[in-house]
């Protein structure tokens, strides 16, 4: 049998994830023209879903990205980084 994509909700998501993301944040990075970045996202039938496999990847190319550039923003974590910008001000 194949192994099958894990897809999430954005509340299972953050459980699965607590240090880089929240519900709100989540639902912040969906809003059109948030500047928020979030995690790439599916909508089935109305409901939003995240492929755990397309989240990792794209945080993958975030610690890439950073790495390449010698450190994040400020010389933060990208786990830092991501709740950084997730935060409302």
């Amino acid at each position: 049998m194949p192994n099958l994509p894990t897809i999430l909700t954005d509340k299972e998501l953050a459980a699965t994830l607590p240090n880089l993301f929240s519900v709100s944040m989540l639902k912040k990075a969906r809003m059109p023209g948030s500047t928020v970045q979030g995690p790439p996202w599916l909508k089935f039938n109305g409901c939003v879903r995240y492929d755990l496999d397309a989240v990792l990847a794209w945080i993958k190319t975030l610690e890439q990205a950073a790495n390449s550039a010698g450190t994040t923003a400020k010389g933060r974590s990208i786990a830092d980084e991501i709740s950084r910008r997730g935060r409302v001000r």
